[in-house]
């Protein structure tokens, strides 16, 4: 689930749920973060992005990476 938005916001539904969202931060890049069903930040891009498709495209090779990550 890909969320944009410039301020976190959740529903009763959302909350039940990991979900990406794709912000701007306060140096107007954009940015992603991965946020757990509590609503905690546990994941996010460590760079910004010039544009809001570059920082979808970079959340959703994490996206696809992390399933196939190990513990090590």
């Amino acid at each position: 689930m890909f969320a944009t938005t410039n301020t976190p916001s959740s529903t009763m539904k959302e909350s039940r749920m990991w979900k990406f969202e794709i912000y701007r931060d306060a140096a107007s890049e954009w940015r992603w973060r991965l946020k757990a069903a509590n609503g905690r930040i546990v994941g996010d891009s460590g760079e910004g992005y010039a544009s809001q498709s570059n920082a979808r495209r970079a959340a959703e090779h994490a996206r696809g990476s992390i399933a196939g990550a190990h513990i090590g």
